[in-house]
């Protein structure tokens, strides 16, 4: 529609004009309708924001919810434990608000027990104060601490905890701890098990699965010499001596590859190129996939167990042939007995001079080297006992060495060192002479060629109980000990197992018999010593003995017999002998000599016989070693019939009686086969001599 004078319309923003037909009632009607309008949509806008307004609070409300489940889940669900403190008096105390699980498991308490109580009446993780000490340090500075505690219970044992202490905006306090006492333990058990390799006595050296050394303890140094500065990074090669092939190694290595602990003997180089013997046990560390991670080698020293054993065969060995010579010796000097006595009847029968008086006065001068050789072999085995007596022994040295001096080349000097004051031993003055002779003697044939210097020393040496003992098979006790040294040629292993063994010898034929350190080790373990050698080839040799010094202030008196008083005259003998031909020799001997015999070869008989007629008799002269009855038990027999019937005993060899043994079980004499006429003579008369001077 146009408007007048043609114009456009009005625009629209323009008041609408109103039709005619609307009346200001309808008008009316219309602003209230769009006042109504403006207000609903204003109240929906209103409602629209309140709901929104309700749903963030409740979304908050369910994030609020959220957190304080995931802070109830973690805070109960952490493996440390986990309490909350509210500091009161101005941080002098501290109450426990909330604990968490672990806590409880930790306190072995219930959170309810303990909550809204203090620190100190708590007494929390049984630690008391130092943990207060903390806490109190912590609320004050507001820094975080960590700390170390330690805590023992008659029912916990001793416990040690882990503590971290926080302190939050709102002035509480979180103390975050862990029970951490199996770590302490293991830590302990691992620095104690590293505290015993290092002292251990045993070579001990950990390698890389390639063999390569990362640890050595300290005893791998005093058995190898290497330190293990040196011996780390590199392999047991430096270690080996050749004396084991490759297949050795092979076999090793096999067992050691498949997880396997291999044992054995291993003879390895020392850093100085000396060998030496070990007993090893390599194990193979596993992974928990079971790959081997490293090898552990642990190595016992075997040189001074080997030397023991060594010296053990050595002392059985001796011991052996001491048997065997002292059961040959009883026999041995019957048969020399018979020989010397019966060419001694017929010499007195025989004139001079003659060719066959000269051949029986052959055969009893062989008779007697033949029983002087007997004496000496029963010397080395010890089994047979000279009269010792506490003497000063340093005489008889000095007197050795004069000897020797004139008799060894001016290209051998004698260094001697002899205490004065070292006390009395127990010894027989004439076999510790022949010692003497016989070391020095052995020293002289080291040295003939090319000259050197003899030592010899005496001295005191006193062991303490707990002290290493300077030879095998000392006890502590106090002892004298000689030192015979040369600078001689030395002696090798092989000879020195050997040289203590009856007619051993090194020297040619014709310059020794090999019974001059025999006799030495029978006499030195007769008196109850040691001897030991040590001998480094192109050195020389030391020969130490050491034998007990004499411990008693007063020496006892030894019996003596009141001396020879009268020539035979007719006294009847009852002689007693195994041997058919010693019994012959006895009754053709005493007869000779004005005594009456009846001689028996077996024991029973002449107890048959005493028992029958015991006043027939002047004396009894018995062997010890016989069938059905030895000598001591005839006698005691004897005695029960005629108390104070004189008994002489006669013996080739008894292991377990010498003459002070017989004079204490009461024999009025003791012989040894192969004895001389005037020998046996000599007891009779004694031997009635005292049963004289006894008689009431």
């Amino acid at each position: 529609m146009l408007g007048a004078a043609g114009e456009a319309p009005a625009a629209a923003s323009e008041p609408l004009s109103l039709p005619a037909a609307l009346t200001a009632t309808s008008a009316a009607l219309l602003v209230v309708a769009l006042g109504l309008g403006i207000a609903y949509v204003r109240v929906r806008r209103h409602e629209r924001a309140a709901r929104e307004a309700v749903a963030e609070r409740d979304r908050a409300i369910r994030a609020i919810r959220l957190g304080e489940e995931r802070y109830r889940d973690l805070f109960n669900n952490i493996n440390s434990g986990v309490a909350v403190f509210e500091a009161v008096e101005d941080g002098r105390d501290f109450i426990l608000e909330d604990l968490n699980a672990a806590g409880e498991r930790i306190e072995g308490r219930f959170r309810e027990d303990i909550l809204g109580r203090s620190i100190t009446e708590v007494d929390f993780t049984g630690v008391g104060a130092p943990l207060l000490d903390a806490c109190r340090e912590v609320w004050h500075s507001g820094k975080s601490a960590r700390r170390y505690f330690s805590s023992r219970s008659s029912t916990r044992g001793e416990r040690w905890f882990e503590c971290f202490v926080y302190k939050l905006s709102t002035d509480e306090l979180v103390f975050v701890y862990e029970d951490i006492s199996p770590h302490k333990r293991a830590e302990d058990e691992n620095r104690l098990l590293a505290t015993a390799i290092e002292y251990a006595g045993e070579s001990i050296f950990i390698t890389t699965p390639e063999g390569v050394i990362e640890y050595a303890n300290p005893a791998f140094e005093r058995l190898s010499g290497y330190a293990p500065a040196e011996a780390i990074g590199k392999t047991p090669r430096i270690l080996k001596s050749g004396r084991h092939g490759a297949a050795f190694y092979a076999q090793l290595w096999e067992a050691l590859l498949r997880g396997e602990t291999w044992r054995g003997r291993l003879t390895n180089k020392r850093k100085n190129g000396s060998l030496y013997e070990k007993e090893v046990t390599i194990s193979p560390v596993l992974s928990p996939a079971g790959e081997v991670e490293h090898f552990v080698s642990i190595s016992r020293d075997l040189t001074q167990e080997m030397e023991l054993a060594a010296q053990l065969r050595q002392a059985q060995k001796m011991e052996a042939i001491g048997t065997l010579a002292g059961g040959i010796a009883h026999d041995f000097n019957n048969i020399l007995g018979a020989i010397i006595g019966f060419a001694e009847l017929a010499l007195e029968d025989m004139p001079e001079p003659t060719v066959t008086r000269k051949c029986i006065e052959e055969v009893r001068k062989a008779g007697r080297r033949a029983a002087e050789l007997v004496h000496q072999i029963l010397t080395f085995s010890r089994q047979s006992e000279q009269e010792r007596q506490p003497v000063q022994i340093q005489p008889v040295l000095k007197e050795a060495l004069k000897l020797l001096r004139g008799t060894l080349p001016a290209t051998i000097a004698i260094q001697q060192e002899i205490d004065p004051e070292c006390g009395r031993i127990m010894a027989d003055p004439t076999q510790l002479h022949q010692v003497m002779i016989n070391l020095c003697t052995n020293a002289y044939h080291a040295m003939r060629e090319h000259g050197g210097v003899l030592s010899v020393t005496y001295r005191r040496v006193d062991i303490a109980p707990g002290e290493p003992e300077p030879a095998p098979g000392l006890v502590p006790g106090n002892y004298a000990c000689l030192s015979v040294s040369d600078t001689g040629k030395g002696m090798s292993k092989a000879t020195l197992e050997r040289i203590f063994e009856p007619y051993f010898t090194t020297k040619p034929p014709g310059e020794g018999t090999g019974m001059g350190l025999a006799i030495v080790h029978g006499i030195v373990r007769g008196h109850q010593g040691i001897l030991t050698v040590t001998s480094t080839l192109g050195e020389g040799s030391t020969f130490e003995v050491y034998i007990p010094l004499y411990r008693r202030e007063e020496d006892a008196a030894l019996p003596e017999g009141a001396g020879l008083v009268r020539r035979a005259r007719g006294e009847r003998i009852l002689f007693v002998d195994d041997e058919e031909s010693l019994a012959l020799l006895a009754r053709m001997a005493f007869e000779r000599s004005g005594y009456r015999v009846v001689s028996c070869t077996k024991s029973l008989d002449a107890l048959q016989r005493f028992e029958a007629a015991p006043q027939d008799f002047d004396v009894v002269i018995t062997d010890q070693t016989m069938p059905d009855m030895t000598g001591e038990m005839l006698a005691e027999r004897m005695r029960a019939v005629r108390p104070d019937i004189p008994i002489i005993l006669c013996t080739g060899y008894s292991e377990r009686m010498d003459e002070r043994r017989a004079r204490e079980a009461g024999f009025n004499g003791y012989l040894e086969k192969p004895f001389v006429d005037t020998d046996l003579s000599t007891a009779i008369q004694q031997a009635l001599a005292d049963a004289q001077t006894k008689a009431p």
